[in-house]
C-alpha cells in the first residue's frame, strides 16, 4: 500500500533522476554537495580542537589542584602526561 510520503519520495526520486541529466544542474548539484561536505570537515576538525583544548584545560586544572594539595610532581606528570616544567609553571 503506498502511503503520501513514499509517494512524495517516488516523485521526488524522478524529479532529481531529471535533474541530474540536465549537465549544468548536475554541476551546480554537485558543487553545493562538495561544499557540504567541506562544511561538515571544517566542523568536524573545530569540534575535534575544541574537545582536544577542553581536554587540555582540564589536565591543567586538575594538575594546579594536585599542586595545592602537595601531590608529588612525579604522579601528577604521570597522571597528566606534563613534562615537569608545565606543571612547576602552574605553581605562580
Amino acid at each position: 500500500m503506498l502511503t503520501q510520503e513514499s509517494l512524495r519520495k517516488d516523485k521526488a526520486v524522478c524529479r532529481l533522476k531529471d535533474l541530474s541529466e540536465d549537465e549544468r544542474v548536475r554541476l551546480l548539484i554537485e558543487s553545493r554537495e562538495k561544499w557540504e561536505w567541506d562544511i561538515q570537515a571544517i566542523l568536524e576538525k573545530g569540534l575535534e580542537k575544541g574537545l582536544e583544548e577542553g581536554f587540555e584545560k582540564g589536565l591543567l586544572s586538575f594538575a594546579h589542584t594536585a599542586l595545592k594539595k602537595n601531590l608529588p610532581i612525579e604522579h601528577i606528570m604521570a597522571m597528566t602526561g606534563f613534562p615537569k616544567e608545565k606543571i612547576l609553571s602552574l605553581q605562580h
